[in-house]
């Protein structure tokens, strides 16, 4: 939404900016999944010179807010705030201004989804104005429409998702026979939802024989003796010993193997699979 008072000044400064701004580059990077962005410093980085060398200061402003709370007592609450904020383009010289109002949200779990809500809504703006385009938030890239990595797997396993109920999986365990992929990559893993499964699918699991147990048993003790595995690594492979789940005592005799054969250091995943550093942090 967008608002103009007074003569065209700031259009034709916003113009002059446009045709001046040189490409902006993204230097933030999720740590989560792995994919850059751009950050709200660097773009104001980029843009402050130009628009003081041309008059035109900015007044921004958030308006009512609404906050959803959920969650629970066991795993904490999390506040998502949503408000409008507005950013108005002044020039200095006639007064002419420009406000352009986009929605803001913001999660957290303490008080800070204001401010999240804030700074993300001012970075859009700025985005969205001077066209500096993310690559990432054009709705053709939802999951419905968008080419993705996994269109190159293996073909549907058959089974249902038990993470979103999705009647279908991709099924990578010839590929890693194979050697297309890494063994630190999921068995399986949802077409919708991108739930990924190690091991037997659940579907299908039988317990864990008690050979593969004591197997896995004698590795963490060497792994032990070598101070390799931290108490909450330990906790974990004991909670998969004990749960009896074959797919759960398989990934521990894996991240056992590796952690021993690497002398304590994770394998480095694949840099061109940023998603594999999160299902390597899960294999467990």
């Amino acid at each position: 939404m967008s608002e103009m008072n007074g003569g065209p000044g700031i259009y034709r400064k916003i113009a002059d900016v446009l045709a001046e701004i040189e490409e902006i580059p993204k230097t933030g990077k999720n740590p989560h999944f792995g994919y850059a962005f751009h950050e709200e410093q660097v773009i104001v980085e980029h843009l402050r010179p130009l628009l003081a060398e041309r008059g035109v200061t900015l007044v921004v402003s958030q308006g009512e807010r609404t906050v959803e709370e959920y969650g629970n007592d066991e795993d904490g609450y999390k506040k998502i705030v949503v408000a409008p904020t507005s950013v108005t383009f002044v020039d200095a010289e006639d007064g002419s201004n420009f406000t352009a109002t986009v929605w803001g949200e913001g999660q957290d779990t303490q008080d800070k989804g204001s401010h999240k809500a804030l700074v993300g809504a001012f970075k859009y703006a700025l985005m969205k104005t001077f066209l500096i385009s993310s690559g990432k938030d054009d709705p053709e890239h939802d999951r419905g429409a968008k080419p993705s990595r996994r269109s190159k797997r293996q073909g549907d396993s058959g089974y249902a998702c038990p993470e979103c109920g999705a009647t279908n999986m991709w099924d990578n365990r010839d590929d890693k026979k194979a050697g297309k992929r890494s063994a630190k990559f999921p068995d399986f893993k949802c077409r919708e939802c991108d739930h990924p499964i190690w091991g037997t699918h659940p579907d299908d699991q039988t317990d864990a024989p008690e050979e593969l147990i004591s197997r896995v048993k004698g590795l963490l003790d060497v792994a032990g003796m070598q101070d390799l595995v931290t108490v909450e690594q330990a906790t974990r492979v004991h909670e998969a010993l004990e749960s009896g789940d074959k797919g759960r005592v398989e990934r521990a005799r894996t991240w056992l193997k590796d952690l021993i054969a690497n002398e304590g250091e994770d394998p480095e995943p694949n840099p061109e699979n940023p998603a594999e550093a999160e299902e390597q942090e899960a294999l467990l």
